[in-house]
């Protein structure tokens, strides 16, 4: 597709939606945030590797030290 018409379709499909805004609920995730990584062994030989960091807030959460530790069998 031509980026011009990318442009005009996104657009007017941002208009549409912007509004349609009261029509639509807030997404909302209750708190208190997860996140889990997994880290495949890699070719120089570090095992498989499992991080885990939880927050009340998702920004803090993704701003977080994740502290990895070994994956036990």
């Amino acid at each position: 597709m031509h980026p011009q018409r990318t442009r005009e379709l996104i657009r007017g499909k941002a208009k549409r939606a912007l509004g349609r805004i009261d029509e639509i609920k807030p997404f909302w995730i209750e708190s208190l945030y997860e996140l889990v990584r997994k880290m495949h062994p890699t070719k120089d030989g570090k095992p498989t590797r499992i991080g885990k960091a939880m927050a009340n807030d998702l920004i803090e959460l993704l701003n977080s030290k994740i502290e990895y530790k070994a994956e036990s069998s």
